[in-house]
């Protein structure tokens, strides 16, 4: 959160809140007053801003903003206890669907592979003009 400038904060905030790089200019008028900037530096501020968080997307961004700016630990009052817990339940949501697999099949289906659809009609087409 340091890494950003204060108005690629406002410009990060507003995109992770929806808003498009179209209406950011206008929002950030309202917001601060003075002069309109163009879509164009938008653009280049998401720009800069993804090449310093390492993002791609929009959504990408959102999702960093709000885990940097409003941090929530689903644990918090007992971290150890809590964990182990909380693993504990997802290992018997999953424990069906584990107990139900057949590794075999999973195996076999992914170590086979099945002729394409073109390569069974050149094969046939061979056949044929070979008889």
């Amino acid at each position: 959160m340091d890494r950003l400038t204060p108005r690629e904060k406002e410009v990060a905030e507003m995109v992770a809140w929806g808003a498009s790089a179209k209406e950011v200019p206008g929002l950030l008028r309202k917001k601060s007053g003075g002069r309109e900037i163009s879509v164009y530096t938008v653009q280049n501020l998401l720009a800069r801003i993804y090449a310093k968080i390492h993002l791609n997307k929009a959504n990408e961004l959102s999702a960093w903003w709000f885990t940097h700016t409003h941090p929530a630990d689903i644990v918090a009052p007992l971290p150890e206890l809590g964990k182990r817990i909380l693993g504990f339940f997802l290992f018997l949501l999953l424990l069906p669907q584990i107990a139900n697999a057949d590794i075999d099949q999973a195996v076999r289906a992914s170590r086979t592979r099945s002729p394409r659809p073109t390569e069974q009609v050149a094969r046939s087409r061979r056949k044929d003009e070979n008889v």
